[in-house]
């Protein structure tokens, strides 16, 4: 053997070690993000369940927020890891996330949600998995750059964890970063995702799957109904984006002290439940069910979950975009296909994929995410849908850490 084929053959025993360490890592960190995502769906379950038994128990939403807001400013004041876009940024700067930190990750969205905060619990678990990962590997004394591919790792098994969805997982822990080049991220953050999921599956948490009939050949009117569709809600997905981003300086340029700002967001949500109902509060997940079910949804359905998320989100609770981005899509989608006599089913499912793609910039997760949903036969309109809506909103986000690696 000549001294290059020792040398091709040094290097592939070095790529093949490197390859099963990762999935080894990947493996490991999915078993824990998946063990303690289970435990805070659960937990959020049943504080859920406990809450809604009391009829007033709306009434302590702002007391809830204040609260929130009170613990931020005395017991946290210094760590504002807490949310998707402050663990991208964190990310992207090769900073440490605190167990301390992660700890709050969880408490805070389990009391916003479970008092009637619209937020999603999927921040919930990426955030915790960022910051399990972003411990073990200081404790294993990563460099940066392994250490960012772990953190992916964790965010991709929280994600999973939550919708049951690897493949998605997987390309929504990429796309969430804009980070370039990242394909040799992608198998560990698939198996991560991949052992969450079945850890999470073994412990008793059931997944949303709704596949809808299509016919095998490409149908040109709904292909054409589809691309109109995307067209409008990405549109509507840049004025939401800018909106909430509007909305999110005006929260941090207040000038009130953080209990009696959130309390104030948490007296406006408490007006909100009164007068139009508890649907545009919470998860919303019955909502969802019912728009891919095909039940016909009103215009002002998904106003007012973006008005409740924005003022969640940004005045005082804390959570998750994603699940109240898929209540919105699902609306949006039934009220469109309402109107124009089209099916409800597929055009919520084309909602949700384009409000993902548009308003987080993570357009083939989105895709992925519906496929995994909705069936396969959906792929070539959603294809479509989620590049269309991505294309007219561009570069801009209600994450705009996102784009700190060009």
């Amino acid at each position: 053997m000549d001294m290059k084929q020792n040398a091709d053959l040094a290097e592939q025993k070095l790529l093949f070690r490197n390859l099963l360490k990762w999935i080894l890592l990947a493996t490991i960190i999915g078993m824990i993000v998946g063990l303690l995502s289970t435990l805070f769906i659960k937990g959020l379950d049943y504080g859920i369940k406990i809450y809604t038994l009391n009829p007033y128990s709306l009434l302590l939403l702002p007391v809830a927020f204040f609260l929130i807001g009170y613990m931020r400013l005395k017991l946290f004041p210094k760590d504002e890891v807490d949310n998707t876009n402050k663990v991208i940024e964190t990310i992207h700067q090769a900073k440490a996330v605190s167990l301390y930190s992660t700890f709050k990750s969880f408490l805070f969205p389990m009391l916003t949600i479970m008092v009637g905060g619209s937020a999603g619990k999927e921040a919930p678990c990426t955030d915790v998995g960022a910051g399990i990962g972003s411990f073990i590997s200081r404790k294993l004394k990563f460099d940066t750059l392994e250490r960012k591919r772990f953190m992916i790792c964790g965010i991709s098994a929280g994600f999973a964890s939550v919708f049951g969805t690897p493949i998605a997982a997987a390309l929504y822990s990429i796309e969430i970063l804009f980070i370039r080049g990242s394909y040799a991220t992608l198998l560990p953050a698939f198996v991560s995702a991949l052992v969450a999921v079945e850890i999470s599956s073994f412990l008793g948490i059931n997944y949303f799957v709704h596949e809808i009939d299509l016919p095998s050949l490409l149908d040109f009117k709904l292909f054409g109904a589809t691309i109109f569709a995307a067209i409008i809600f990405g549109f509507l997905c840049l004025s939401m984006i800018t909106l909430f981003n509007y909305c999110k300086q005006l929260g941090k340029r207040s000038t009130l002290s953080l209990p009696l700002k959130a309390s104030i967001a948490g007296i406006f949500l408490l007006l909100i439940g009164l007068s139009v109902g508890q649907s545009p509060l919470g998860l919303g997940t019955e909502v969802i069910d019912a728009a891919v079910s095909g039940t016909a949804m009103p215009w002002h359905t998904s106003l007012l979950k973006f008005i409740t998320t924005t003022i969640t989100l940004n005045f005082g609770g804390s959570g998750g975009a994603v699940t109240p981005l898929l209540y919105i899509g699902a609306t949006l989608g039934s009220f469109y296909a309402s109107i124009l006599q089209l099916p409800i089913s597929f055009f919520a499912a084309i909602g949700i994929a384009c409000v993902l793609a548009s308003v987080i910039n993570t357009p083939f997760a989105a895709a992925v995410l519906s496929i995994e949903l909705f069936g396969p036969e959906i792929a070539p309109y959603v294809g479509f849908a989620c590049l269309i809506s991505f294309l007219i909103t561009g570069q801009r986000s209600i994450f705009p850490s996102q784009f700190f690696e060009k």
